[in-house]
């Protein structure tokens, strides 16, 4: 049979090429190729149906309709949210500060118990820390990612060619009490970690960010998981290499994000890689035989199975084993697929010239194989099959048009939400190197739980346009208003010095002399 009988021509646009190669198939140590040989499942076109009319084609059971019962949590008082301290607030809240700065003086006392000799660190004497420095301390954190210097102690400088701000003061923090609590600052009970526990380290913290995430906003009924990768280039066992990224060594942070546009940037729920098996769903039937990446999506989404919503997944993720247990558990994939992850191989083999698709069904699941210059697989056990009409001007500028599988565009309005939290983040990056790889995962929660308060911000004031940058300033500068007395003083004394002057021009006066 020709394939233009029963195929329409269709193209993919520039904006949007995929794959079947994975940013991390090559080096990620949760996948190994062997992986590859265990998903090619014995498929045949007994339960593959080629679609003859693709425009003819339906769904074969109803799809279950997601519904929530809010998307902010109703004791959110939206109107209180208008100010962004409290939307900070309600991520970092003061409780999680409160653990910090408590461990944050235990981890200070163990030090000093083996160093009796003195109760000195950085020249100044130790003194216990309170949540209101702790929070000051966070504020400048933060804002040494909005203007950088080459070395911390730079910040208090008063050489003119490299100083910092002037927040900077000792009148606010010292550059030795800030530098004393970024040496002793820990994210857990220090006397409780393990070399061998990776999560030791930062399980508590990370357990109550988390909570307050997902108690605050419900997902949607579409959401995206993929994975960010921070920079760390010392040793660790379960440091990540991936040579297509920038940052090529680092730790990696798989996370949800919802697609909702009013969402952008908001992390839901995420987990930190310290190794293939810290990811357990066994108390989930029917997860024994799937692999790494499809334990990962389980794991992430287990709270919000069952009620009819959509994951939408890149091909390091997809396969049509994960596809067919979503479904038992009440939710719908769609997402870019490899060959060889349950692709009938008479789909693979049919020839097709470029800007032709082709599609095949199995019950609820669709597989769409689409020709640009590479091939392109889709998955997807939602949505139909379809097309919508695209146009691009070729060289010359001869106007082509064309048609376009659907689900491509569906994906690239939603995958992109987990990429929005980098974009946003990456050009105020407060990190620096260190030898303590969880103080970096520490303070990079730190700053997309500043994120999340800014998608609460902008929803309370109903304004979308307000930059990364200026939420910074405005959330920094509510902060230290409120927890630091030397900083009032100073923002006072400044305003007090460039009040207008109330004295009427042009007065008469006399002579003098």
């Amino acid at each position: 049979m020709n394939v233009q009988d029963y195929y329409a021509d269709s193209d993919d646009d520039s904006e949007y090429e995929l794959s079947d190669n994975s940013d991390m198939s090559d080096s990620d140590e949760t996948y190994s190729e062997t992986d590859d040989d265990e998903l090619v499942e014995n498929v045949t076109m007994d339960e593959w149906q080629v679609l003859s009319d693709p425009f003819s084609d339906q769904v074969p059971r109803a799809t279950q309709n997601f519904s929530s019962e809010y998307t902010f949590h109703p004791a959110i008082d939206m109107e209180e949210c208008r100010d962004p301290v409290n939307c900070f607030e309600c991520f970092l809240s003061p409780n999680i500060v409160a653990k910090l700065s408590e461990w944050t003086n235990r981890r200070a006392e163990m030090y000093f118990e083996h160093n009796t000799n003195t109760r000195r660190v950085y020249g100044v004497q130790w003194k216990k820390l309170e949540k209101e420095e702790m929070y000051v301390f966070i504020a400048l954190h933060i804002l040494t990612g909005l203007v950088k210097c080459p070395r911390i102690t730079d910040y208090w400088s008063n050489n003119i060619l490299c100083a910092g701000p002037k927040v900077f003061n000792k009148s606010i923090m010292s550059r030795n009490r800030y530098l004393s609590i970024l040496k002793f600052i820990r994210f857990s009970p220090p006397e409780a970690a393990r070399n061998n526990a990776p999560l030791s380290r930062l399980g508590i913290y990370m357990s109550m960010l988390k909570d307050n995430c997902k108690t605050l906003v419900d997902p949607g009924p579409v959401f995206a998981i993929d994975e960010h990768l921070m920079l760390y280039k010392g040793r660790l066992h379960f440091r990540q290499y991936i040579k297509t990224k920038r940052n090529r060594f680092g730790i990696k942070l798989f996370a949800i994000c919802p697609s909702a546009p009013h969402l952008r940037g908001y992390t839901w729920n995420f987990c930190l890689y310290v190794g293939k098996d810290n990811f357990d769903v066994s108390h989930i039937p029917g997860t024994g035989n799937l692999t790494v990446s499809e334990r990962i999506v389980v794991h992430l989404a287990q709270n919000i199975l069952n009620i009819g919503r959509e994951v939408i997944l890149d091909n390091w993720y997809t396969s049509v084993r994960l596809s067919q247990f979503l479904l038992t558990q009440g939710t719908y994939l769609t997402g870019t697929i490899r060959s060889n992850r349950g692709v009938p191989a008479q789909l693979t083999r049919i020839p097709l010239e470029r800007y032709q698709s082709c599609f095949v069904r199995k019950d609820m699941q669709l597989l769409v194989r689409y020709k640009d210059k590479k091939d392109v697989y889709l998955l997807t056990s939602k949505h139909s099959a379809g097309f919508f009409e695209k146009s691009r001007y070729m060289v010359g500028g001869k106007q082509v048009h064309f048609k376009k599988p659907a689900h491509i565009e569906f994906c690239n309005q939603n995958m992109g939400s987990v990429d929005a939290v980098d974009q946003d983040l990456e050009p105020y990056n407060s990190l620096r190197k260190s030898y303590t790889w969880f103080t970096k995962v520490g303070f990079q929660l730190m700053l997309q739980m500043l994120l999340n308060s800014k998608v609460l911000f902008c929803n309370a004031k109903d304004d979308f346009n307000i930059s990364m940058y200026n939420y910074i300033k405005l959330c920094c500068n509510g902060i230290l208003h409120k927890y630091s007395e030397g900083y009032r003083c100073m923002t006072d004394a400044s305003s007090c010095y460039n009040q207008p002057s109330t004295s009427k021009k042009n007065t008469k006066r006399t002579r003098c002399g």
